[in-house]
């Protein structure tokens, strides 16, 4: 939880586990901006709303490169 996000850490993890949000969350970055609902959080979460990046990888670059590109 990163902190400002929600003003009480309980009403967003109790519900996420009552409702299992937190066996199923997605891994990656959660954009929020404004104020946030615990409610508004949990949905996030649940519908996996990650912050996505596009990244180019030239034909025949060699694996470890591409392991530098993605890194970054």
């Amino acid at each position: 939880v990163t902190k400002g996000v929600v003003s009480d850490r309980w009403m967003l993890t109790y519900p996420a586990r009552l409702l299992k949000i937190d066996r199923r969350l997605l891994s990656g970055t959660y954009v929020f901006t404004g104020e946030n609902s615990a409610r508004s959080v949990l949905d996030k979460f649940a519908r996996g709303d990650v912050e996505l990046t596009e990244v180019t990888i030239p034909e025949g670059m060699p694996i470890w490169k591409i392991a530098s590109v993605l890194q970054t």
